[in-house]
């Protein structure tokens, strides 16, 4: 299972839940991979968790923005970030 997880327009968290204890190869691997896919500019985290949380709803999101639209008012993505810890 994973989840990759945009907290700010240059901040990219890929979470995943690992087979096994996660060696610093799978771990460096991953980080390789992702910013291969991304902007060189783009700062990417790897996170081994327990479990993928679930929206509110109850759904699993494999990709998660909390990025506000340009312009809007949004929520504070640290916050929302920090919420989202708090419920796993």
């Amino acid at each position: 299972q994973y989840q990759i997880v945009q907290h700010t327009p240059t901040d990219v968290e890929f979470r995943y839940v690992p087979a096994g204890e996660p060696g610093a190869e799978d771990i460096a691997g991953l980080t390789a991979y992702m910013r291969g896919k991304l902007h060189p500019s783009i700062a990417v985290r790897i996170t081994a968790m327990t479990a993928i949380p679930r929206s509110a709803g109850g759904k699993y999101e494999d990709y998660l923005s909390l990025v506000p639209p340009p312009g809007a008012a949004g929520p504070n993505p640290r916050q929302l970030r920090d919420d989202v810890a708090a419920r796993a």
